[in-house]
């Protein structure tokens, strides 16, 4: 509804033309009078006087004849820029949130469910660490308590029933921050804001200096040296997840409708071990990266025998990732109550017939080598490309083999024919290994014959895991 002022601009118009004639007479007496000293000063004190009674009769008559609605926009502009203001300073909270959710306040009423949810241990919360998944049980948090004190939600995609989108870096990678992001909208009762949270969490950075390819040569001249001067080389943490799998599978089914989603989210962080090396190097291309290499998973995963010099050419290194000397954690493993916290270490055959679930999910989280990589020995297979343009691409080290076998050490690796994922597709050749590392531990009786050569054979399913790495050019500053 509009109300009008009773005033219209003809009266007022006629109001100010009889004032007008006043001041005129007035000025005629004063002119003829004993103030003609007056006269200029009054004048213009007049005109002023008439300036402001005109524009103070043109105010009020806008107002009054405005839309009472109208006389709040700037009271309401004013909330608009305040809620804007508070969901800038949320999207900060909630950037802290996504690092590192186990540490957020916001995780307090339920973070445990939904590590639950996830089938994570209460010691494994730093898996959610910029994760989508994080996010999720934030949203659904939201969406099953009204909290007074809840500053914003997340929109909803009505058609994907989704709140969130994977923005991969071939999508808005501009050379500065090569990571994949999560695109999200923030709502409150008057305004959105867009928000881009980054995966700056799954990365481990290579250290530079001098490295040696596959397993000790116990010769420092047949040990195949190579370096990282001048480049930085980044290796993802973790092997590429099931959930993982299932993000990028949305964006890609077309390319891959022979793939199908893996939907129990107790599976989501568990690594996901289908997959031949196509569909392992598209998954690490979009992402701006390669599928790691044998050489940069050597140099990850070894401890340096002269730490402090990045220089030596020294490079004796142990088959453990733990120990530098075999014998010592040999020992450690014939003592049984050290052997549940080794299958932490290296998840062997002996641990994955171990009844206690522990066991199999803290390896997920915990113990990582000198670099910072988990999951570099036991459990899985490994996919590693080799540099050496040679056939051996498979780390094999794995549940599927004794832990006193030689195929369970740093830098062994066997041949893979990426066809398939049956025994018969894999080939262990006793041939390859450095026989007389071998057969010394066979004659001082450090393991027997049939404990080294012995796999599991009652798989018909053998699963082969595979992560991702990038490197950058310290000189140019371009990520290859």
């Amino acid at each position: 509804m509009i109300f009008h002022s009773e005033l219209s601009l003809f009266d007022i118009q006629n109001s100010i033309i009889e004032f007008y004639k006043n001041i005129l007479t007035l000025f005629f007496i004063l002119e003829n009078g004993p103030l003609k000293i007056l006269k200029i000063t009054s004048l213009v004190f007049c005109l002023l006087l008439i300036f402001a009674l005109i524009g103070a009769l043109g105010y009020f008559v806008f107002r009054f004849n405005r839309d009472p609605m109208a006389l709040n926009v700037d009271r309401y502009d004013r909330a608009i820029w305040d809620d804007q203001r508070k969901l800038i300073l949320a999207s900060k909270e909630l950037q802290k949130y996504f690092s590192n959710p186990e540490k957020h306040v916001w995780s307090l009423p339920f973070f445990s469910q939904c590590l639950k949810n996830y089938g994570l241990n209460a010691w494994e919360g730093s898996r959610l660490n910029c994760s989508v998944y994080a996010l999720d049980c934030l949203n659904q948090y939201f969406l099953t308590h009204d909290r007074q004190d809840q500053k914003f939600s997340f929109k909803q995609n009505i058609n994907e029933f989704l709140f969130y989108k994977v923005l991969y870096p071939s999508m808005f990678y501009l050379g500065k921050y090569p990571n994949r992001s999560y695109g999200v909208t923030l709502q409150s009762q008057l305004s959105e804001l867009n928000v881009q949270l980054h995966d700056g969490c799954h990365e481990s950075y290579i250290e530079q200096r001098v490295y040696a390819l596959g397993e000790n040569q116990n010769d420092v001249e047949l040990e195949l040296l190579f370096d990282n001067f001048q480049q930085n080389i980044f290796v993802d943490k973790f092997q590429v997840t099931v959930g993982e799998y299932n993000l990028w599978l949305k964006e890609f089914k077309k390319d891959f409708a022979h793939l199908n989603f893996i939907n129990d989210p107790k599976k989501f962080f568990l690594p996901v071990t289908h997959l031949k090396p196509r569909e392992m190097e598209h998954y690490c291309a979009v992402h701006k990266r390669q599928v790691l290499s044998t050489q940069w998973f050597d140099a990850g995963t070894f401890i340096p025998f002269d730490i402090k010099n990045p220089l030596s050419k020294e490079v004796f290194r142990g088959g453990f990732f733990w120990e530098k000397k075999n014998s010592d954690v040999l020992k450690s493993w014939n003592d049984d109550a050290k052997k549940e916290e080794l299958c932490s270490y290296l998840f062997s055959l002996e641990c994955a017939g171990s009844p206690s679930s522990k066991i199999q999910t803290k390896f997920f989280s915990q113990n990582p080598s000198y670099n910072g990589l988990h999951q570099v020995m036991g459990q899985y297979f490994e996919y590693l490309y080799p540099v050496d343009q040679s056939e051996f691409n498979l780390r094999s080290s794995s549940q599927y083999f004794s832990f006193y076998s030689p195929w369970n050490r740093l830098g062994v690796r066997a041949k893979w024919d990426e066809v398939g994922h049956g025994l018969k597709n894999f080939q262990f050749d006793l041939e390859y290994l450095n026989a007389k590392n071998y057969h010394d531990d066979l004659k001082k009786g450090k393991i027997s014959r049939d404990e080294a050569e012995r796999i599991d054979t009652q798989k018909t399913d053998y699963g082969v895991a595979f992560r991702c790495f990038r490197w950058v050019n310290t000189d140019s500053g371009v990520a290859q």
